[in-house]
Order: C-alpha cells, then sequence, then structure tokens
C-alpha cells in the first residue's frame, strides 16, 4: 500500500499485490485513486520485463499507465516510471520510494 500525502491529509492511495497468473507468469494487481472517491476495481497489470533490480508491468489497452517499472537503485531506495497515455501519447511519472525507518 501507498499513500501520498498533502500535509495531514491522504491525497492518493494505491493497493497492489504481484500472484501468479493462468500462463505461469506474474501479474500485478493495482487499485489506484483517491480516496472514498468513486468504485476502485483492480487493474491487471502482466510482468513484461525483469532484471536483478528491475521489474516491468504492462497493459497495453490502459489509457495511462501502459507500463509500470520499478528499478532499484540502493538498498533504501526503488524508483517507479509510470508511462503511456491516449492514443499512444508518451506521459512520464516517476515517483521515488524511500524505506521508513
Amino acid at each position: 500500500m501507498g499513500r501520498l500525502f498533502r500535509g495531514e491529509t491522504t491525497v492518493f492511495m494505491e493497493f497492489m499485490s504481484i500472484e501468479p497468473n493462468d500462463e505461469g507468469g506474474l501479474t500485478l494487481w493495482m487499485v489506484l485513486g483517491a480516496p472514498s472517491r468513486g468504485e476502485k476495481k483492480p487493474k491487471p497489470f502482466r510482468l513484461v520485463e525483469t532484471s536483478p533490480d528491475s521489474a516491468t508491468f504492462e497493459m497495453a489497452d490502459n489509457d495511462f499507465p501502459k507500463t509500470i517499472t520499478y528499478t532499484r537503485l540502493s538498498e533504501d531506495r526503488v524508483d517507479c516510471h509510470l508511462r503511456g497515455g491516449p492514443d499512444d501519447e508518451t506521459r512520464l511519472e516517476t515517483y521515488v520510494f524511500h524505506r521508513g525507518r
């Protein structure tokens, strides 16, 4: 689970789970959105590429994001890159995660 705060208020939340799929691969199930605004349904992103320090998941028919890439840069830092957009418009959002202590 991830949360984005503005001051003391949660303005965005994500819940995710990585699970085996019927093809023998992995699927990232993600629920995104603002707390208490509308119905939230999990979206499946299929694992399409891995390396020792990264994993890329894809949902090609989604407007945004089409791909989600997690890259471990150190023991305490992971970057997340969201890419895609309607009509193949390239949009990129990057989020930096630091291990809590």
